[in-house]
């Protein structure tokens, strides 16, 4: 009887240790996912440097010129300006201009959606940005388990966020501490930004926590 229950036990005991690595790996690949998202938008890390983006993805687009009090609009408006002059004569660059002369730089994608990447002075990468006015779900790669299309509710599910702001018809609702923030409109997301968290590793793992329990 006693042997009986001493390999009972054995059992017991390797079936659950057995449990606990099949959960241990799950929730390690769930985090090593979440915290990955952080890092990179649409095949661009945040750590590259300008001239490893056009390898990547090549003359941007249109490029965004610096922030100008417009007295129609009565706010700071940035103009948009097309880098190739064949497609826009109006929005051309200004004569002597490169699109390199400027710190913000679009591409579109082949899902209809938008990537905005803003440079600092020293030409490294400070902040990614993907949107799309209509969202199916798919614009986008989930980012911190969000993606385009989800509501509020899955947003605050990271936990209280460092900063909410309204502007007109758009919500923005910013995680600083693990570097991300998503804007929605009428209640569900369509842009999300990405740039180098202020915290460490500690409060990526806190975030995912709060969304897995």
């Amino acid at each position: 009887m006693y042997r009986q229950n001493s390999l009972k036990f054995r059992l017991i005991l390797l079936v659950a240790t057995v449990i606990l690595i099949g959960l241990g790996l799950h929730y390690w690949h769930l985090y090593s996912s979440f915290s990955s998202s952080l890092k990179s938008l649409y095949g661009v890390k945040l750590d590259v440097q300008q001239d490893e983006v056009i390898y990547r993805l090549g003359v941007p687009e249109d490029v965004i010129g610096k922030a100008e009090f417009n007295s129609f609009y009565g706010d700071f408006v940035s103009r948009v300006y097309t880098v190739d002059p064949g497609t826009d004569t109006v929005n051309a660059l200004p004569k002597g201009k490169s699109y390199k002369d400027f710190s913000e730089w679009t591409y579109s994608t082949e899902t209809g959606s938008r990537l905005s990447i803003e440079f600092d002075s020293s030409r490294g990468i400070k902040a990614l940005t993907w949107y799309h006015d209509e969202c199916d779900g798919a614009a986008w790669p989930s980012v911190a388990n969000i993606k385009c299309g989800d509501g509020e509710e899955k947003v605050l599910e990271l936990g209280r966020p460092t900063r909410i702001k309204l502007n007109g018809v758009s919500k923005s609702i910013s995680y600083a501490d693990i570097g991300v923030k998503y804007t929605l409109s009428k209640g569900k997301v369509y842009m999300v930004e990405i740039n180098k968290a202020k915290s460490g590793k500690m409060a990526i793992f806190k975030r995912f926590l709060s969304i897995q329990f």
